[in-house]
């Protein structure tokens, strides 16, 4: 079999909501498949600090986001164009997903949330 080929990456948003467009070399060949499986893998942090205060999750619902470092305009970057994980992101959640061609899939599809568990 071909060697896997990356097709496109996304990023969560604050709710873990995430828009993946597919690449074209999604797709190889001349015709167009009414379906595509697509290996899709989840990836974050390895560790989350706990929140100082006690009640900084009642205080700013969004404490635990990390904060990206986005480097100067012009300065090297392979992280934001999904070359690169952050430092300290690991592997979560991964499953073959089928999608329509030209159709955006959601929960509405009977899409299985992704889940991402902090390895133990």
């Amino acid at each position: 079999p071909p060697a896997p080929v990356r097709v496109g990456h996304a990023h969560g948003d604050d709710r873990g909501e995430f828009l993946l467009a597919l690449a074209p070399a999604a797709i190889r060949g001349s015709e167009l498949p009414r379906t595509i499986d697509i290996r899709v893998v989840v990836y974050g942090p390895a560790q989350v600090q706990p929140p100082d205060p006690a009640d900084l999750p009642e205080l700013d619902p969004w404490w635990d986001l990390p904060l990206e470092q986005v480097p100067a305009p012009g300065a090297a970057d392979d992280v934001s164009p999904g070359r690169r994980l952050p430092d300290g992101y690991v592997a979560g959640d991964e499953r073959q997903v089928t999608f329509v061609v030209g159709r955006a899939l959601s929960a509405a599809d009977d899409i299985d949330d992704f889940s991402f568990a902090l390895p133990v």
